[in-house]
């Protein structure tokens, strides 16, 4: 509906921005640093991470929904989370960045399984920072240490990384956000200051 939702860290609220420019605060109290936000049917997902959290709240007025948690013997509870997603199928996708994975939640805040272990090998993460999700499931992670971006399958397979070479053109130097749409992906080349776009094979055209 064209509103704008921004999380604003140090003031420890989301500022929701309508399209004539007004500014409204969503949890106030309820978050000390907020850092990813993500959309889904009538929820607004925003990741705090120095509580290891994510709040579910009410896109309208803010009031708290839910959280998404690891109930005990799931899995590992979520430790410094930094981004979440929605896919396309109403999954949440959470970057649970000290446990070195991609946790997956369903649509109603249930832990469904995580993947990913630290590491340097194919799949694996160094610093995971942020995740997108495509029109058909495709995961894309942002690796601030392997300066790459891995793409896996909705299952949680390994496909590919992106990102050349340094001085090489596409070359990622502490890749953050990431988003894709309409067959590009959007990297944002904090280092280097500026955002990489890549066309993906098959879906999009320069």
């Amino acid at each position: 509906d064209g509103r704008l939702f921004v999380a604003d860290a140090g003031a420890g609220v989301v500022l929701r921005v309508g399209d004539d420019g007004r500014c409204v605060r969503l949890g106030d109290g309820l978050l000390e640093r907020p850092s990813g936000l993500a959309l889904g049917p009538g929820r607004l997902y925003v990741v705090d991470p120095p509580r290891h959290a994510v709040l579910v709240l009410s896109p309208d007025d803010g009031r708290l929904l839910g959280r998404l948690d690891v109930t005990t013997g799931e899995g590992p509870p979520l430790n410094y989370p930094t981004a979440v997603a929605v896919a396309p199928d109403g999954s949440v996708l959470v970057v649970d960045a000290l446990n070195f994975r991609v946790a997956r939640f369903n649509a109603q805040g249930g832990y469904v399984t995580g993947f990913g272990e630290a590491g340097d090998g194919d799949g694996s993460f160094g610093r995971p920072k942020a995740v997108a999700v495509d029109a058909d499931g495709r995961l894309y992670v942002t690796d601030a240490q392997h300066d790459v971006v891995l793409l896996f399958s909705p299952g949680g397979t390994f496909l590919a990384a992106v990102g050349s070479a340094p001085g090489e053109l596409g070359a990622l130097a502490l890749p953050a956000g990431v988003a894709v749409r309409d067959g590009y992906l959007y990297v944002a080349n904090s280092y280097n200051q500026r955002v990489e776009i890549f066309v993906l094979v098959g879906q999009g055209s320069p």
